[in-house]
């Protein structure tokens, strides 16, 4: 069982953003802005073709739709994807009281040499799940929660300033969500009365419900990093076995007080690390000042 309750992690979530909405909001209004401003040609031509179908002028309203879902929906689509990673790891900063400004945040996946394992990460990810779902609806829902961890993962690493190669995210994603996917699952569907509460005002709600939801997901992967972390949690790979003090910074996480009834393990400032690929052999994660624990592989 997974040792947070879903309220504990909605708690911690919204315990992040406390004082922080105007920031949160702001960043989520500047994302709705640039996914509009990169649909706008789309919508532009859209409108188009209704118009030259109201004139009783067919075929250019064809025209006109073959050339918005050609190359340019790809784009744009692609760019709007991209973006969304962005959003998701902007939250993960938050939760880790280490966000940034508006602006840094929707780079951030792309600057200090992340830019291609980003991509890369994303890109795999996007063909796994339209492959999955090319078998059935449900295996492809499957496996999106099977790689849901890998955008976190992929951060941490590039933060160590390792940039991930090939599948080494989502195979570290598989095995970190092995025996919790229906544990993701369940608290996504736990949001669902908010989701309506977006219906009825037209979206609105969608300012407070997204920034939200990202949160108490980034909120899961750390408290699910923190339960592995004594057994399949190590460096990021270094291109063979890391060497003792390769390991990620610590990260202060908030006083305990601000999440009543929960407190994290004994360290005040847990250290933050990242699985390990499936060329690395699986060992502890220590920090200098963490003593070593099991290194009993976990099983999930």
């Amino acid at each position: 069982m997974f040792p947070y309750s879903r309220a504990e992690l909605k708690q911690q979530a919204k315990a992040s953003l406390a004082g922080k909405w105007g920031k949160v909001v702001g960043l989520y209004i500047v994302f709705c802005i640039v996914t509009l401003i990169l649909n706008f040609s789309e919508i532009v031509s859209t409108v188009s073709a209704f118009i030259s179908v109201a004139q009783g002028d067919v075929d250019s309203a064809v025209t006109t739709l073959m050339a918005v879902g050609g190359p340019l929906s790809f784009i744009t689509s692609v760019l709007i994807s991209l973006v969304s990673v962005s959003l998701t790891l902007s939250f993960l900063h938050f939760f880790d009281r280490r966000d940034q400004s508006i602006g840094k945040e929707l780079i951030e996946p792309f600057v200090r040499g992340k830019a291609l394992g980003t991509f890369i990460n994303w890109l795999l990810n996007t063909i796994f799940v339209a492959l999955w779902s090319l078998l059935f609806f449900i295996p492809g829902i499957v496996k999106s929660y099977s790689y849901a961890m890998s955008y976190y993962i992929a951060e941490d690493w590039g933060n160590q300033g390792y940039s991930v190669k090939g599948t080494e995210a989502i195979n570290a994603s598989k095995e970190m969500m092995r025996g919790h996917k229906w544990e993701l699952f369940v608290l996504d569907l736990s949001f669902i009365g908010w989701y309506i509460l977006v219906m009825i005002t037209g979206g609105l709600a969608s300012l407070f419900v997204q920034p939200y939801l990202l949160t108490t997901r980034a909120a899961f992967y750390r408290n699910l990093l923190q339960r592995q972390s004594a057994a399949n949690v190590a460096y990021a790979p270094q291109g063979g076995a890391p060497a003792p003090d390769q390991g990620y910074p610590s990260q202060t996480y908030p006083a305990q007080q601000e999440y009543p009834g929960q407190a994290y393990p004994a360290q005040d400032t847990p250290t933050q690390a990242a699985p390990t690929h499936p060329e690395q052999t699986a060992q502890n994660f220590a920090h200098p000042e963490v003593p070593t624990q099991s290194d009993e592989p976990y099983h999930g």
